[in-house]
Order: structure tokens, then sequence, then C-alpha cells
């Protein structure tokens, strides 16, 4: 029961505009938080698209578009864990790593007051 309340609740959310790099990075959160014994949730997955048309010709030809569509990937999870020094090591290892490839959001949910 101790050890139930000094851990801290954190939900992490990884963005990119490729599937691959979120992919890789949760695979590395998941690796690290199971070898160190901490809780992790099912993650989410979401993509989101935006689609842009321009007109080719500025005057007349309201019929000569293009379109263009971007995606956004983006998964988020939620762990417990005791030591959230360790992760936060592992998170500016990653942003080293990935070289500006992904985006990660850590969140704290819950505060202990000890």
């Amino acid at each position: 029961m101790n050890n139930y309340l000094s851990t801290k609740k954190y939900k992490i959310t990884i963005e990119s505009d490729s599937y691959t790099p979120v992919f890789e990075t949760y695979a590395k959160f998941r690796f690290f938080l199971a070898n160190n014994e901490n809780s992790v949730s099912k993650p989410n997955t979401i993509k989101t698209k935006k689609s842009y048309t321009l007109l080719k010709s500025p005057h007349v030809n309201k019929k000569s578009r293009e379109q263009y569509q971007t995606n956004n990937y983006k998964k988020s999870f939620e762990f417990r864990t005791i030591n959230p020094k360790l992760v936060f090591q592992l998170i500016q290892k990653i942003n080293k790593e990935e070289k500006n490839r992904v985006s990660i959001t850590i969140t704290c949910l819950t505060s202990n007051s000890n």
C-alpha cells in the first residue's frame, strides 16, 4: 500500500506527421517502462487529416484547383512510476535520437503532498 501511495501518474503524448517515428518512440517507452516495473495503460492512437485547396489561376478558371492533404499522428498513454527522473532522462535521450521527428508532451495527472 505504501508503494502505491508514493507513485505518481503521468500521461505522455507523442505526435508526428509520420506514423513510424510515433510507433518507434512508443515502443521505446513501453520497453523501458516494462523493464522498470511501472504500470502502463493501453495507448490511444489518433490520426488527423487536413485538406487544403489552392486555385491555380487567380482570375477566371475556378475549375483548375490543386488539393493537398497533411496527416498528423498522435499516440497517448498513461503510466504510474515511483522514479520519474528515469522517465525524464529517457525523454531527453529520445529527443536527441529522433532529431525533431516527434513531439513528446508529458503531463502529471496526480500529485502527492508528501
